[in-house]
């Protein structure tokens, strides 16, 4: 559907460029809730260009969390603090704490990534001191989170080393008696890094054709990462050489549910990728689908400081829909545990 917004000055009508509603929902998952602000770079992309630049620009005098809380709180007001103020008010914005205090957080997803790979990735201490402040309030959670997926797939995910990433199964039920010696045997599961390969990828089908590049290379274990942030999909999930589908879902929570509208997509994915392969590439991506003797692993990427809540499997939320598939019988759920701290080695690498 498309919109034109109407204005009226004295007696003269202005109309803007007509836009659509998906372009209205991106700009506003970017970039917040102002509906000035929406409709105005809805209706003129060339100013969304302007804006990432200009955001950019700023990021990189980013300072510390405890300033930028200074100056919403209007502490030491100068007109260099408000020019600061101005400045960041479309990346960092305030809402109230459980006592009513103001406490800063990010805009967006989208914002987060943006200072992530302007700032925060090359400036750990920067980053560990925002992560934390994000992560001391309940009402601050989803802006920690942010960073932590920024933190999982860049650092850990995408441009990891020669290691082995050992990953701990989660219980299925709540049994508190201790495992027996076959449950201790097969309680660990590993991911062997670098991937070969990167593919990014945006909606349904892109993927699929990112599915038969796949099976058009030599046997290779790669990594598929999602080309926007408001995909209904994973944060990233791999494919090994043999076909296993490993997805992984940072958080930085003591639970977590998992929407199965993010795994019916990558299983249409491979349904259309499937309808568009022949030969011996269609033989390889029907081996991609999950099976009860070939289950997909679900890979919940924690901080350390919440690892000890990570015993038993999450929940399947089919969000009040018929469900295309029966999950349960489809995934096994595990966790791994990275540092949550600066400059410390990290136990759950061989």
């Amino acid at each position: 559907m498309y919109r034109k917004v109407t204005n009226h000055f004295y007696r003269t009508k202005f109309e803007s460029k007509a836009f659509d509603d998906e372009t209205l929902w991106d700009v506003f998952t970017k970039y917040g809730g102002s509906a000035r602000d929406c409709y105005r770079l809805a209706a003129r992309p060339e100013q969304v260009e302007r804006l990432e630049i200009s955001l950019k620009y700023v990021a990189e005098d980013l300072p510390g969390p405890m300033l930028i809380g200074d100056l919403y709180r209007g502490t030491g007001a100068s007109s260099r603090n408000d020019e600061l103020l101005e400045a960041f008010s479309q990346m960092i914005t305030i809402t109230p704490d459980s006592d009513r205090r103001p406490l800063i957080i990010l805009t967006s997803p989208h914002i987060a990534d943006l200072l992530y790979k302007t700032v925060l990735k090359h400036n750990v201490e920067l980053f560990w001191q925002y992560f934390n402040q994000f992560s001391s309030e309940k009402q601050s959670y989803a802006s920690a989170g942010w960073m932590w997926e920024n933190r999982v797939i860049s650092g850990e995910l995408e441009r990891a080393g020669n290691r082995v990433m050992q990953l701990e199964r989660l219980k299925i039920d709540n049994r508190s008696d201790p495992p027996s010696t076959e449950d201790t045997h097969t309680r660990l599961d590993q991911i062997h890094l670098p991937f070969s390969l990167i593919f990014n990828h945006s909606d349904e089908n892109p993927l699929a054709d990112e599915f038969i590049r796949f099976t058009n290379n030599p046997v290779k274990a790669a990594l598929f990462l999602p080309g926007r942030r408001n995909q209904a999909t994973f944060n990233a999930f791999s494919i090994s050489e043999d076909g296993l589908v490993t997805l992984f879902q940072p958080t930085v929570t003591q639970t977590h549910s998992i929407k199965t509208s993010k795994l019916d997509f990558i299983w249409d994915a491979i349904s259309k990728a499937q309808g568009l392969a022949t030969g011996q590439a269609a033989k390889k991506i029907q081996g991609l689908y999950p099976t009860e003797t070939k289950k997909w692993r679900l890979v919940f990427c924690v901080p350390r400081r919440v690892q000890t809540y990570w015993k038993h499997y999450q929940v399947i939320n089919y969000q009040g829909k018929q469900p295309k598939h029966q999950w349960e019988k489809y995934i096994e759920q595990f966790v791994v545990a990275f540092n949550d701290t600066q400059g410390n080695s990290n136990p759950h690498y061989a």
